[in-house]
């Protein structure tokens, strides 16, 4: 083969030779245009097709046959009903379904035939893993005869094996980018066949739940979509373009590869010219020599002092056109080709990454493939736009794509919108052997090459978590890394841990050091630092920047979820993927007589859901040089058994219960953030908060004044006072503004304030509660308090009197966890996880909270109380006798949507003739120094001691009884 390369320097503006004129363009990768249809044939439509479930289409020879049933691509089989009825031993991508779905007697009803519904992920109405051919005749155009001719498979699941008129043309394996295959030499002129085999099965081990292929978000489905078409180009062409801009020089490096199917050599003519976002550059034009199969070329090609750089605020976006014309022989060529790309570098500033040599802090979500319809991406650029103008609204500047790449046209539109991209190599496995590490080699070498010019794509990774033999990686960044263009890493959140790496994702730095608030697995209270440490706006994770000097960034934080509402969301499941998950729980619902409750479930978990993605949010935002984090996520999953973690749900429909307004208040590219050492204060003290700026938006900000107010619940200003601000404050920082304190004497208690702090238009607030410093006693004389269900409590009750029941959690059936904070993504069952509820549900009108203000929803001033609470079970699945079904406790724990329980930490009722208050909460315990637990006994006991305490239900004894383990 003969090979030349050319290297062309300084090519500045003034030694252009002539303005190009405009280029006739074939086809445009970056945009939804209408190309030439004498130069692009489409293929999408009616296809025939054949499922292979034996695999035995090969060896008989199906790339001749004709088949009977018909499908259309673009689009994937099982949405179009072929494939297998789900069972409960359906073979899915990681085996058959295990744990407490397959041996739960709760969920026997729904392992039946004729009502198969899980809950691990959403359930496709078919189901297939394995080959399918698909087959159609076409006519070759006129003119085509002596062109080079290609077949673009846009996106294929998984393995395509291409077939022409019988004739194996080959096979490729991308889950990342299209297929595309040459056919110049098999296909012919008039009618043709087409015949490709795809298999969607575990070709090469990428893991049990990647996104790019498994039914966990993505789904297993077998097909083709985006762009099916053939294309016609004369047989010497640009194969590739790539473009590397030097913001220094102000210029760019134009890599050019031209391949030759002539098999001459001979020269011709290039040129070339630059559109950019407020002129069009000169033009360049060259005579080349070209070799007879593959010629690479190399310009410099200066733009000059006025270029626009490309970041998040300012997408400004160059167009390169390159055209070759001339004749080798007798054979005349003609070819253009374009390349979008942007003037801008990425690089490491100290412990952050840098755009065009400024700091940024990355706000990122986890994309994790998740299209709830058909479970394929969508293909076209309109559609990834307003994806990511939603980004942008909800206060990101990144998207992270977790075990998966998205297609050419999400490139596109990140490009355009201004936001930065992380794609992965679609694999989510521990990466040990050699089909594995080919299977890398060769996913990211096309990833590069097929969106290297993108300015959006800043960064990458090889996939998620796990962990990869050492030197794999390191022979992959030494691949990688011939590409400047970008920063690189190895597994997101895994290992090892390689110098290589520009960047590291993790939970923990390398010395150990946590980074979010909640890291380890499966979840359990004692780790988390919700549970931990007193509520607070104080912590930062400064040790983590300190433990290595590469940015850091923050995986998965978060991660709490809300209550799905299983009435309105699964009418929005138009497709061939239904959320049964989400029917079984109205099922439970409805049986414990909490269906009627599902909008106050919602919206109080999530009300709760939002104050503690603020916190972990803005803990990451308080920490100087880190280099952002990773957000498990805006949207909802519907995977590993299903965590809707989600401001929004599956189709990016925001939730009741939060605004991107309120969202952007403390995660955006300007956020007022204020350090509190805790939410609970006392009238003997002085409220005090550091003020500080959290600033990445492109500029300084010059404030005309900083306001700092308290108000009451209900909006009322209380106090105000103006902190003295600098007359400026730099971009790319986070910068101190000062301090506030004022006496809380002055102040009503107990009540919930809001602390408000406001810079112009960029304002933020945070509750706080203050409580009186000492309590007057309360008479107890006619109450029987006892903490187990005894003889004399029975007595009391047969008696007429009121009874304060304090069980233990022991003494609890079920013995469940804490229930201070919301689930943390799936992992909890009938044990639940790190919490065994999704937040509280209460009537802040209700007398017994007279003295101890709450919102309907969970917040910071229940930590004392819930931390060590298990809840009570009024209604289990096999509850004797349960609480009544219309029966709703005062204080509701909301359950899990898997394991839809009534559950309880204050219930008040009748039982015989007294009056029983049930109180699973320690308010008992070290009240000197758990005030605020004293004085919600404080509140509880004058309520009891109250003509206000008439409990509405009279409960059976049995009832009571069956709360507790055996008495």
């Amino acid at each position: 083969m003969t090979t030349r390369r050319t290297f062309i320097r300084n090519t500045s503006l003034g030694s252009a030779l002539f303005m190009l004129p405009s280029f006739r363009i074939l086809y445009n990768p970056t945009a939804d245009n209408h190309p030439d249809p004498g130069e692009v044939l489409p293929l999408n439509g009616e296809w025939h097709v054949r499922l292979d479930p034996e695999n035995k289409g090969i060896a008989n020879h199906w790339n001749k046959a004709g088949f009977v049933n018909t499908a259309r691509l673009p689009g994937s089989l099982q949405s179009q009903g072929f494939g297998n009825d789900i069972t409960e031993d359906t073979e899915w991508w990681d085996g058959k379904l295990k744990g407490i779905w397959k041996t739960s007697p709760v969920y026997e009803k729904y392992r039946l035939p004729e009502n198969i519904k899980i809950y691990e992920f959403l359930q496709p109405v078919k189901h297939y893993l394995g080959a399918a051919w698909f087959s159609k005749e076409f006519v070759l155009p006129r003119g085509w005869k002596d062109k080079r001719v290609t077949l673009l498979l846009e996106r294929v699941h998984w393995k395509s094996t291409v077939f022409l008129n019988g004739v194996e043309i080959g096979s490729q394996m991308y889950l990342g980018t299209g297929h595309e295959y040459d056919l110049t030499g098999s296909i012919r002129e008039g009618q043709n066949r087409m015949t490709i085999r795809v298999d969607n099965s575990r070709i090469v081990d990428v893991g049990e739940m990647p996104h790019s292929i498994s039914e966990q978000t993505q789904g297993t489905w077998n097909g083709i979509i985006g762009k099916i078409e053939l294309r016609a180009t004369d047989k010497v062409w640009i194969d590739n373009v790539q473009v590397f801009p030097d913001t220094v020089e102000k210029k760019i490096r134009i890599d050019i590869d031209i391949k030759n199917q002539i098999r001459k050599n001979g020269n011709g003519i290039l040129e070339f010219f630059v559109k950019g976002p407020a002129q069009t550059f000169p033009a360049i034009k060259k005579r080349i020599d070209i070799a007879s199969e593959h010629t690479d070329l190399q310009f410099d090609y200066t733009l000059g002092n006025d270029i626009e750089l490309w970041d998040e605020h300012h997408p400004a976006l160059y167009e390169l056109s390159i055209k070759i014309e001339g004749k080798i022989d007798d054979v005349r060529y003609f070819h253009t080709q374009n390349a979008v790309f942007g003037m801008r570098e990425i690089s490491v500033k100290g412990t952050q990454v840098a755009v065009n040599g400024k700091p940024v802090h990355l706000r990122g979500n986890v994309d994790c493939a998740i299209f709830p319809v058909d479970g394929f991406p969508p293909m076209n650029f309109d559609r990834w736009k307003k994806l990511w103008l939603l980004y942008k609204e909800w206060g990101m500047n990144l998207a992270r794509f977790h075990s998966w790449c998205p297609p050419e046209a999400a490139f596109a539109a990140a490009d355009e919108v201004g936001l930065y991209l992380q794609p992965e190599c679609s694999e989510w496995a521990g990466n040990y052997s050699e089909d594995q590490f080919n299977f890398l080699v060769e996913e990211s070498r096309e990833v590069l090459k097929r969106y290297g010019n993108h300015p959006s794509f800043i960064m990458m990774a090889l996939g998620n978590e796990k962990s990869i033999k050492k030197e794999y990686m390191e022979s992959l960044f030494g691949e990688w890394k011939k590409d400047p263009r970008r920063l690189y890493t190895g597994k997101t959140g895994g290992k090892p841990l390689l110098d290589e790496a520009d960047y590291y994702v993790g939970g923990a730095s390398k010395k150990g050091t946590r980074a979010r608030y909640y890291l380890s697995w499966p979840p359990r209270p004692e780790p988390s630092y919700f549970y931990q440490f007193q509520p607070s706006t104080d912590r930062d994770y400064v040790q983590v920047v300190k433990d290595d000097s590469r940015p850091f960034i923050s995986h998965e934080i978060a991660q709490r979820c809300s209550y799905p509402d299983v009435i309105n969301l699964p009418e929005k499941f138009t497709g061939s993927l239904q959320p049964t998950y989400l029917a079984i729980a109205r099922d439970q619902l409805e049986e414990r007589g909490m269906l009627g409750q599902t909008t106050d479930f919602v919206n109080a978990s999530g009300k709760w859901q939002v104050e503690m993605y603020k916190e972990e949010i803005e803990a990451n935002m308080r920490t100087p040089r880190i280099g952002g984090f990773h957000l498990l996520s805006l949207q909802d999953f519907p995977g590993q058994g299903t965590a809707p973690v989600g401001f929004m749900d599956f189709f990016y429909d925001p939730k009741p219960y939060v605004t991107s307004r309120e969202v952007r208040k403390f995660c955006n590219h300007t956020v007022i953030l204020a350090r509190m050492k805790k939410r609970t204060w006392f009238s003997n003290e002085k409220f005090e908060a550091t003020i500080e700026l959290y600033n990445f938006s492109g500029k300084p900000i010059i404030p005309s004044r900083v306001l700092c107010t308290v108000k009451s619940d209900f909006g009322e200003i209380l106090y105000q006072e103006e902190v003295k601000a600098k007359e400026e404050y730099p971009d790319s920082a986070i910068l101190p503004v000062g301090t506030f304190a004022f006496d809380l004497n002055s102040f009503q208690s107990p009540a919930k304030y809001i602390f408000e702090v406001s810079m112009d238009e960029i304002i933020n607030d945070w509750a706080f509660w203050l409580y009186p410093e000492t309590l007057p006693a309360v008479a107890v004389n006619d109450i029987l308090i006892s903490e187990t269900m005894n003889e004399e409590v029975e007595a009391a009750l047969g008696n007429g009197r009121k009874v304060l029941l304090l069980p233990k959690r022991d003494n609890l059936k079920g013995k469940l966890e804490q229930c201070f904070g919301t689930f943390y993504w799936t992992a909890f069952d009938f044990h639940g996880g790190e919490s065994s509820a999704c937040g509280l549900l209460t009537n802040p009108r209700h007398p017994v909270f007279n003295h101890f203000p709450t919102d309907f929803h969970g917040n910071w001033q229940w930590w004392e109380l819930l931390t060590q609470a298990s809840p009570m079970i009024l209604d289990d699945f096999d509850s004797k006798t349960p609480w009544p079904k219309d029966y709703y406790p005062l204080i509701q724990m909301i359950p899990s949507w898997k394991v839809n329980r009534k559950l309880a930490v204050l219930a008040e009722a009748k039982v015989n003739r007294g009056k029983l208050m049930i109180c699973t909460m320690d308010i008992t315990s070290d009240l000197d120094n758990r005030k605020v637990a004293g004085q919600f006994r404080y509140s509880l006991l004058r309520y009891m001691n109250s003509g206000d305490f008439d409990p509405e239900y009279k409960i059976d004894p049995n009832s009571l009884r069956d709360i507790f383990t055996e008495l």
